[in-house]
């Protein structure tokens, strides 16, 4: 396997960019949209029928070592009563001129094509503000989905990025934090929504992409040795 070379003056980097960072687009990004792949393909089947998907993948690296831009393509053996082997194409990378994170606000993050209609969640992946569902029949419906702080008057204040929120207002990984916060409350080990199990196969397909194009960190990030 290719090693990657951090060069000597790699500290102009970004942290995205950066391999002693753990840095490149499928880590950083990536694993959104293999996420909703796995929801929209793997979740809805029995527990008995959920095989680990195969994986094609292909990357172009940035002059730092790690992915700039990847895309994967999972193919799911699924039983012919639910539609047979499923597809799913997941893509993702750093952007070329800076964040242009609010162009991409009025485009979806995740398109879900299926027989009986399509559904796009719009951007960011990690926290969808609003869906489209086109029916077979062309109705379309679209919902928006606000994600709530606690309020005003909380006293609570919090930062996204550069910006400010307004008091109460919650962005960012507000929900998955949520979600972790109910764990730990109700002695739980794992999610109500993805189980450890699905975890480790999402991280069983980010290791085989990794592999396959060849994504390498230095050592210190490497290594399961602590400290």
């Amino acid at each position: 396997m290719p090693q990657v070379h951090t060069p000597a003056d790699s500290t102009d980097f970004a942290r995205v960019e950066d391999p002693k960072t753990a840095g490149g687009a499928l880590l950083e990004l990536g694993v959104y949209p293999i996420n909703w792949i796995f929801q929209a393909i793997y979740d809805v089947l029995p527990a008995e029928h959920r095989k680990p998907p195969a994986v094609a993948a292909l990357a172009k690296k940035h002059r730092s070592g790690v992915d700039e831009q990847t895309t994967v393509l999972l193919s799911f053996p699924r039983p012919a009563e639910y539609g047979g082997d499923a597809h799913g194409v997941a893509t993702c990378g750093l952007p070329a001129h800076g964040s242009r994170w609010r162009d991409a606000l009025d485009q979806p993050a995740v398109r879900i094509v299926g027989d009986d209609g399509d559904l796009e969640l719009f951007y960011p992946a990690f926290r969808p503000t609003r869906t489209r569902l086109t029916t077979k029949d062309g109705e379309i419906l679209v919902k928006d989905w606000p994600h709530k702080g606690p309020g005003e008057g909380s006293g609570f204040f919090n930062w996204y990025g550069k910006e400010r929120l307004k008091e109460g207002e919650a962005r960012g990984m507000a929900l998955q934090a949520d979600e972790a916060a109910v764990c730990v409350r109700e002695g739980r080990g794992e999610s109500r929504v993805q189980g450890l199990e699905e975890s480790l196969q999402v991280m069983e397909v980010l290791d085989e992409v990794r592999r396959q194009i060849g994504l390498v960190y230095p050592e210190e990030v490497e290594s399961a040795e602590y400290p």
